[in-house]
């Protein structure tokens, strides 16, 4: 039976070294992010077999790429919450709430939100792996 991954900020850095290592396992492969443009290079790169265009910070765009997910893959093995960031690198008192809503919402709030769409099915079926870095 074939294994299916999606990785999020699967665009550059640790995202797409991870979309690379789960791809050669032999694994069907989608990734996210933010650029289409970004996302079609990495495509190529990487060899994953599908690519959506995402923000993770939007708990409508998890629910589409569930839909599109279930679409295309059928079921989900392993989830890889790779997208993430800084933000703005400073010491605390000098971030404002702006930036720490962003950072939040980036680094916590987006994995909860994937967690909670994805879950069940793994739960349901008694299988299942997600990843969060």
């Amino acid at each position: 039976m074939n294994k299916t991954v999606i990785i999020t900020g699967g665009t550059a850095g640790y995202g797409l070294a991870t979309a690379k290592a789960f791809k050669k396992a032999g694994y069907t492969t989608l990734i996210t992010g933010r650029d289409l443009s970004r996302l079609e290079k990495a495509q190529k790169e990487s060899g994953a077999d599908f690519i959506f265009v995402q923000d993770v910070k939007c708990y409508d765009g998890w629910v589409e790429l569930k839909k599109y997910a279930d679409l295309v893959l059928g079921k989900l093995d392993v989830l890889v919450n790779n997208a993430g960031g800084g933000v703005a690198i400073r010491p605390i008192e000098e971030q404002t709430k702006e930036t720490i809503d962003e950072i939040i919402a980036l680094n916590l709030n987006s994995v909860m939100y994937a967690s909670q769409i994805f879950a069940a099915d793994m739960k349901s079926r008694g299988s299942g792996t997600i990843i969060n870095i």
